[in-house]
């Protein structure tokens, strides 16, 4: 049976120890909750990695749109080998020199949510409904985060990404799935054994060459929900925010 539950969040019953001992984890952050913004809204475009000069970057996560939501992308000890792959189709050849996300950790108890702080990254190309098609690339590289500013339902939301090791050669006209999961996997740690990770969705606000990402082709490939390749439109339905995905990438011609 998939370990699933599709349920309404209330955070003012969710607690950290009633999630992690009477909750089975959920696949999506806001299964059809609205959601209201709350801290600072950032509306700087690309985030802190690419300091503003990201050449792509899907959008913020959109606080005003009923459909705002986070889509699970971890691997915890408590939620583990679970990605979110998100399309990019470029116009022009271009060499890829990092990747980030916007996420939440979910849930924390202030401790340390990156441990060990490194992202692991892959790139693909043929991804269709449970087809993986090829990896192009992959890698694991040293992770870099900072808040974003935006406060969600599910959570403080932060930049989390890497510079890559080697830049990756794309190919203009392709279709490219991209995932980047941070990790949280060291077993004295109490936010790796209770929690895991949701990727922001977005409408394109506040993007840079955000048309870049193909809509409703976002994949999710998870051993612990078992789900091989499977798009997320098909799981949450179109209307639920499988659009786009909050990411950027760094790189250059």
């Amino acid at each position: 049976m998939k370990k699933i539950l599709f349920a309404v969040m209330l955070l003012a019953v969710f607690s950290f120890s009633a999630m992690a001992q009477s909750k089975a984890p959920m696949m999506t952050a806001n299964h059809g909750a609205a959601v209201h913004q709350g801290g600072n809204f950032n509306p700087a475009g690309a985030p802190a990695l690419c300091q503003g000069k990201c050449p792509f970057y899907g959008g913020d996560i959109n606080t005003n749109d009923p459909n705002a939501n986070g889509f699970v992308n971890s691997n915890t000890l408590f939620v583990f080998d679970s990605h979110t792959y998100s399309p990019i189709k470029l116009p022009l050849n271009a060499m890829l020199t990092g990747i980030l996300i916007n996420h939440v950790p979910y849930p924390t108890q202030g401790g340390n949510p990156y441990d060990p702080a490194n992202g692991v990254w892959d790139v693909r190309t043929g991804v269709s409904e449970g087809n993986g098609g090829a990896s192009v690339a992959s890698g694991t590289a040293a992770l870099h985060h900072l808040a974003t500013g935006r406060s969600l339902p599910w959570g403080t939301e932060d930049s989390a990404g890497s510079l890559l090791g080697s830049p990756v050669a794309l190919s203009g006209g392709i279709t490219y799935w991209i995932n980047y999961t941070p990790q949280c996997t060291n077993s004295s740690n109490n936010d790796c054994n209770a929690g895991y990770f949701f990727e922001s969705n977005t409408d394109g606000t506040n993007g840079v060459n955000a048309s870049l990402q193909p809509k409703f082709l976002i994949f999710l490939n998870s051993s612990y929900f078992g789900y091989n390749y499977t798009n997320w439109c098909n799981l949450v339905g179109t209307g639920s925010g499988c659009q786009g995905m909050s990411y950027a990438l760094a790189g250059h011609q």
